[in-house]
Parts: C-alpha cells; sequence; structure tokens
C-alpha cells in the first residue's frame, strides 16, 4: 500500500532500557528495516542511550560510519536525563566529531526541556562549537552540531 500511495519513511529508533528497562528499538534492527525497504524509507534516525556510557560512544560510531545514519533521536525527557548534563558531555563531543545532527523530541508539551540549556550544551562542544540551524518541527527540536568559534 505505501509503495501504491508513493509513501517514503524515515525511521526513528529509541532507547530506553536504563529507564524503563525495555528492549531498545536498535539502530542495527532499524537499519535492517531500511534495507529490506529502500525505495520506501530513505533514511534512519538513530538512537543512544546517554547512560551507557562508552558502549553509547561506540554506538554513535557505528550508526554513522558503518549504517550511514543521518544523526540521533533524543527523548530527554523519557530517557530522563539533561542535555546539559557534563556526564554525557563524551557522547555528544562525539557525535560533533562525527558531523551527525541531533533531535531532541520534548514530547507534545515541551515540558521539562530548556532551550537554555540545549545552548550550554552546543556551547560547550570541542573547539567552542555552537549548534547551529535550530528549527522547532511540531514537537521536535533538531540542531547540527557544527564547529565555528564564537
Amino acid at each position: 500500500e505505501f509503495t501504491d500511495a508513493g509513501v517514503e519513511a524515515c525511521l526513528v529508533a529509541l532507547d530506553l532500557e536504563t529507564t524503563v528497562a525495555t528492549p531498545p528499538c536498535t539502530n542495527d534492527y532499524v537499519h535492517g528495516m531500511w534495507k529490506r525497504h529502500p525505495k520506501r524509507i530513505i533514511q534512519c534516525w538513530g538512537t543512544l542511550d546517554p547512560f551507557k556510557g562508552e558502549l553509547a560512544i561506540r554506538e554513535a560510531q557505528h550508526a554513522v560510519r558503518d549504517l550511514g545514519f543521518i544523526g540521533f533521536h533524543f527523548h530527554p525527557i523519557m530517557q530522563r536525563f539533561a542535555v546539559n548534563d557534563q556526564r554525557f558531555y563524551p557522547l555528544f563531543e562525539t557525535i560533533n566529531e562525527l558531523k551527525a545532527a541531533v533531535m531532541i523530541d520534548v514530547g507534545t508539551t515541551g515540558m521539562g526541556i530548556s532551550l537554555v540549556a540545549m545552548g550550554v550544551l552546543a556551547q560547550r562542544m570541542t573547539d567552542a562549537s555552537a549548534a547551529g540551524g535550530w528549527m522547532l518541527v511540531g514537537n521536535f527540536i533538531m540542531f547540527r552540531m557544527v564547529n565555528f568559534k564564537i
């Protein structure tokens, strides 16, 4: 039916394993769907659980380098983290080095998400990186980590 209707999709993965104890919808899983349906699925947003530390960093590298993903979907409310929590800076610095995009899912209300916190994260990136191209699209805030001097 999707083919007949000309529908194209971009899959979005999510990992809530450490906060809700559910199995994640993994990057490899959505990549497999993409490869099985290349005429309908045009790209994928990967997922990373910031609480997984070094494992999340390695998964970011795998998702971009091996799977070809455009970036990563985070849901700070459901994943129960603050985007400006310094414990997660190494992960976001890795994403920055990979030149991958970041999608912050703020839900339908945006409660619990601070644009100031996201600005702090963006300014603390390697080499005084800052977020460029902020967009509010529906209930998503998307930005791309870009390197430029402030």
